[in-house]
Parts: C-alpha cells; structure tokens; sequence
C-alpha cells in the first residue's frame, strides 16, 4: 500500500514537472524588458511645474523618487488604476507628510521636527542644481534610467536631513556672479541668429568693444577689417556662473587688481 502511494506522487511530480517546463522555456525566450526611462521634459515639468510661482522644488523632486515616474506633462496620478491626478494641493501635503517622516526616521524627537519642518521645507533645488545632481545618471536613448535616478535622490535626501539635524544648512551661500548680470543682458543681442540691416551693425559694435582688446595688442587695434573678421570668431564670454574666461584666466583667483578687480560688480 505504501508503494502504491507513492507511484502516485512520483507520476504527479512528473507531471507537473511537464506542464511547467514549456512555461520557463516560453519565459527564457522572451526578450528582456527595458528599465522603465524618464525624460527630462517630464521630470521638469514636475518639479518645476508653472502652476506655482513658488515650487516646493526639493520636495517634489523626492516625491517623484518615491512614486514616480509621471506622464510626459508631468502630472503625477495614483488611486485605482492610476486613474486619479493629484492637484498641487494634494503634492504639498504628500511632501509635508514624507519629510516629517523622514525626520523621524532619523531619530529626531517631535520638538526637533516641528522646529526642522520649515528649515526643511525652505530648501529648494535650482533646475541648475537638479541637472548637476542627476549628470552622473546613466541615459537610455536620452531619457534617465528611472531606478537609478531614485537611489541618486534619494541618497541626496537622507544627506539633506542629516546634515539638517547636525545643525548645519545645505542652502548655498549668497554670492557675487563671476561676470556681471547687467553685462549679460547687454550682449543678449549678439546671440540672436537673424538680424536685420541695423542689428547687424549693432552687433559688430559690440563684438569690437568686447573683444578687440582681447584678440589683439593696444598697438595694433587700427587694423579696422582684420579685427572685425577676427572678433567675428570669438566665442562668448561664458554664462554668469562660468568660472572659466576664455580669453583671460580663472575668474576670481590669482591677483586681485588683474582678475577679482575687472569682474566684481
């Protein structure tokens, strides 16, 4: 009887056995499915969404990490389905909820985080700054690989709060451009790419008072039509920011009266 019994489990092993071989055989054979990608115009549009003057830019950034992605417009959507999509108000209350979770699970005590809440919520990444966190993510057909982006924020996150709850401020210190803001406005003009009769003239104005002193010695600046030609070549000066000049050296280092002294406000 006891032989009998376990004919039977042998033969319904086997069988089983049979019905699941043509199943992980069909499973090996289908092609790999491709990590879920995010683009950059959707993940802007969400962050930094223009339905707020003012967008809680950090904490929709981590809020994209945990339930993201969204669709190409940038709306997050949640409830059944994924059926429902959330107003900004609910957003807000989403981030205000997961940062004072965050805090806590960090071991602050509840008067440390109704005191840490508004230092917390006042930080607001720049999309500068948000392209620079994410420049190391690696890109799938010129989209963001989404999972690695998550660890990337997230791990950027828990960095935030703890340097929070050590009393120190992430927030970036106020300082003077490396060029001139009222000298970029100036040579907005110049970066247009059709002019008229008149704008042309204005333009190469401005390329010889710029550039003139830079592509040729004090001595030499009455060679009217070789420095027009040669000023037409130049490139731009560099963005506010740009540390580097191009045609001089590092901005602010080296000499005060030669560098920090030409580009100071």
């Amino acid at each position: 009887m006891p032989q009998k019994i376990q004919m039977k489990a042998e033969t319904r092993s086997s069988s089983e056995v049979c019905k699941t071989a043509p199943a992980i055989e069909e499973r090996a054979s289908r092609p790999p499915r491709e990590p879920t990608s995010v683009s950059w115009h959707s993940l802007r549009n969400f962050v930094f969404t223009s339905n707020l003057e003012h967008p809680e830019s950090t904490g929709r950034l981590e809020l994209f990490a945990r339930y993201g992605p969204t669709d190409e417009q940038g709306i997050l959507c949640g409830g059944i389905a994924g059926t429902h999509a959330h107003t900004d108000h609910e957003i807000h209350q989403m981030i205000l909820h997961h940062c004072r979770e965050a805090l806590s699970s960090h071991g602050a005590r509840a008067s440390e985080i109704d005191f840490l809440m508004p230092l917390a919520m006042a930080q607001n990444y720049t999309e500068l700054q948000v392209k620079i966190l994410l420049r190391r993510v690696p890109r799938i057909s010129d989209r963001l690989n989404f999972s690695a982006m998550q660890d990337v924020i997230l791990e950027s996150q828990e960095q935030r709060l703890r340097s929070l709850l050590k009393g120190r401020s992430q927030q970036p210190v106020m300082s003077l451009p490396f060029q001139s803001r009222p000298a970029a406005f100036l040579m907005a003009s110049m970066r247009k790419k059709k002019l008229n009769e008149v704008e042309e003239q204005f333009y190469k104005q401005k390329l010889c008072n710029n550039y003139c002193a830079l592509v040729a010695p004090v001595e030499k600046q009455n060679g009217g039509s070789q420095l027009v030609a040669n000023v037409t070549m130049c490139r731009s000066l560099g963005g506010v920011e740009d540390r580097w000049d191009r045609y001089c050296a590092i901005r602010r280092a080296g000499r005060a009266s030669y560098v920090r002294g030409s580009f100071v406000i």
